[in-house]
């Protein structure tokens, strides 16, 4: 077991990012003000995914 040591909690198992969770996002962005908001699940190969992560700058290092 590892803490995160940036919050000396737990660390959370990671989950997948739900149709539910970009709603809530989409709702908390029109609360601010923003407009015409849509959201889309892309399934992507492994290529095509290893080929977006060369395209954030962050992401590099991996």
């Amino acid at each position: 077991m590892h803490t995160n040591k940036f919050y000396n909690k737990k660390a959370e198992k990671p989950t997948e990012y739900t149709e539910d969770d970009a709603k809530q996002r989409a709702y908390l962005a029109e609360k601010y003000g923003f407009s015409d908001i849509s959201y889309r699940i892309r399934e992507l190969s492994v290529k095509e995914y290893v080929d977006l992560l060369g395209t954030y700058s962050d992401h590099n290092s991996l």
